[in-house]
């Protein structure tokens, strides 16, 4: 493929994107992209973000916040704070709350 691993990274990551946008709309599903910077440190309670030393690193599975307190596993916080990203603002959704 690619000698530099990053960018061949890269061309993975872009293609399985465009295919994940074709075949979302061509079932006529609609696509909200969203900005994912910070969601991992994000209190999807409170929306505190941790930053310096009180980061959520890798190895790390649980997050804590420092200011309501909310204890949950760090990837259903994530799950919690991008759909709401996609939401915000819209009155009609295709997210769903299980």
């Amino acid at each position: 493929m690619v000698k530099n691993h990053r960018l061949a990274q890269s061309i993975y990551n872009a293609s399985w994107n465009r295919f994940i946008l074709y075949k979302a709309e061509s079932t006529g599903m609609k696509v909200i992209k969203v900005d994912a910077k910070n969601t991992i440190q994000e209190c999807s309670n409170c929306g505190t973000i941790k930053e310096g030393i009180n980061k959520i690193v890798l190895g790390i599975e649980t997050y804590i916040c420092n200011r309501c307190g909310l204890q949950i596993d760090r990837d259903i916080n994530v799950s919690i704070n991008i759909p709401e990203r996609a939401t915000a603002g819209h009155a009609e959704s295709y997210a769903r709350e299980i």
